[in-house]
């Protein structure tokens, strides 16, 4: 996958880490990020989605 990735120029994204917090924000009826937003998932979320807005910024850029 990795050389699939490397050959079409594509980020691959390290697997989401499920933790505790996830079950605990489901039980608490809120979002993960806002249970605890310094959660190992929460920043999964936010690094792809980080990297999401960039590649947006960039096709808005050269008119994609």
């Amino acid at each position: 996958l990795r050389e699939l990735a490397a050959a079409e120029q594509l980020r691959l994204f390290a697997t989401g880490k499920r933790a505790a917090d996830y079950s605990k924000s489901v039980m608490a009826g809120r979002p993960g990020l806002a249970y605890n937003p310094n959660s190992a998932g929460a920043e999964s979320f936010r690094e792809i989605t980080d990297a999401l807005l960039a590649l947006a910024g960039e096709e808005m850029r050269h008119g994609a």
